[in-house]
């Protein structure tokens, strides 16, 4: 990202914008546990999962400087604080900030959508949070299964899948009502 100015580009470091976004999560994820602590199937798993609206918006406007975000935030919410395994806690954080790399990549490549918020409609935003979704869903559940955190592939699979997309729309539909409000008061 570079804010311009004279004739020169002023490059913003991209801590900045990591830091902001594992700064999100974590809040995003504190609200998720105190507004739907009984949607969680398991601490790893939630009916509504409200940070998973940032990976795809993460990715799309700050790259791997997202991706960077994704991982810290996933990590600081882990349960590597409470003494949960190590090497469980950085695998998930990895997988929370790769899938949503794959997801860009391939809605870019294969499916030809742009990358960048302009211009994309609402079914485009949709094939982004789905492809997402689906993507996290299943590396998360292969490893969880992997590692032996669940005994099945598919025990997660649907919770995380809807959790994952209702968490998003949840947070879209949200901000979106808030800009039509601010924008409908401007106008008076």
């Amino acid at each position: 990202m570079s804010l311009g100015g004279a004739g020169r580009a002023l490059e913003m470091p991209q801590i900045v914008p990591a830091l902001l976004i594992a700064i999100a999560w974590i809040v995003l994820y504190k609200a998720n546990s105190w507004l739907f602590a009984s949607a969680e199937v398991n601490s790893h798993i939630s009916w509504i999962f409200l940070p998973a609206c940032l990976r795809i918006v993460a990715v799309m406007v700050w790259r791997g400087a997202g991706a960077a975000g994704l991982w810290m935030g996933a990590l600081f919410t882990s349960s590597i604080w409470s003494g949960g395994p190590v090497v469980n806690e950085l695998l998930g954080a990895t997988i929370s900030a790769l899938a949503p790399v794959l997801a860009v990549t391939f809605c870019t490549e294969w499916l030809g959508l742009n990358a960048r918020l302009e211009g994309l409609k609402a079914r485009h935003v949709l094939q982004f949070a789905l492809t997402g979704a689906l993507v996290n869903t299943l590396l998360q559940n292969f490893y969880f299964y992997m590692s032996g955190m669940q005994p099945s592939f598919m025990e997660g699979m649907l919770p995380m899948l809807i959790g994952d997309l209702a968490g998003t729309l949840v947070v879209l539909y949200g901000v979106s009502a808030v800009l039509q409000l601010v924008s409908s008061r401007k106008r008076q």
